[in-house]
């Protein structure tokens, strides 16, 4: 790898594995992250395109009057359609892709040397190909439904519905460099990121 060329790291997890802790603790500790998701989010709310898209193919009362996408509905439709997610993600992902590309630019103008990029579905979408390392954020099932149920009042059916729409948590280890099981406390899981991007930093992007 070229000394000057920006490094880019993957944070993955499935559905209340903790990615987003993980990726709050890697910016406390100075690092920049690009979170997909929430990328995705402002795309289907703002972007005429994917506004258009998702109209088209799901119909125009997936938005209320003021023009945001009603989430839970489409969220309970595309996770019991497979087809339904793969249309949603086709139209989706391409335009967060270059929302990334962009953003990676600037950061390469001003002379970042290293970018986290968070995001649920990295291998699934095919994005890890442009990455330089994968960081999974895994937990025990149990342990993922127990905070999702708390967090977001999901069902077991809908966390089950959206754990399948996923790929398992063995194949995304297998693909992975780096696992973090987040099974225990906040304490543990950011001491588990110190030493990751350490390790990343000091042997891995080592100038």
């Amino acid at each position: 790898m070229k000394p000057n060329k920006l490094k880019r790291v993957g944070i993955t997890g499935g559905i209340g594995s903790g990615k987003s802790e993980a990726c709050k603790i890697l910016e406390q500790l100075g690092e920049v992250v690009l979170y997909a998701d929430l990328i995705a989010k402002d795309l289907t709310d703002n972007n005429a395109n994917v506004i258009s898209q998702i109209k088209k193919y799901f119909g125009i009362d997936y938005y209320d009057k003021s023009g945001k996408l009603n989430r839970k509905k489409l969220a309970d439709l595309v996770f019991n359609d497979p087809k339904a997610l793969e249309t949603l993600n086709s139209i989706v992902h391409p335009e967060v892709f270059k929302v990334i590309d962009k953003e990676i630019e600037k950061s390469v103008k001003i002379g970042l040397k290293k970018i986290f990029i968070e995001a649920a579905l990295i291998f699934e979408s095919g994005m890890d190909e442009n990455l330089d390392l994968v960081v999974l954020i895994d937990a025990d099932e149990y342990i993922r439904y127990e905070r999702v149920k708390e967090r977001d009042r999901m069902t077991k059916e809908e966390f089950i519905k959206r754990v399948q729409a996923q790929m398992p948590s063995e194949e995304k280890v297998k693909l992975s460099d780096f696992t973090i099981k987040n099974n225990g406390s906040l304490e543990e899981l950011k001491r588990n990121i110190i030493f990751i991007n350490d390790l990343i930093n000091n042997y891995y992007f080592k100038k």
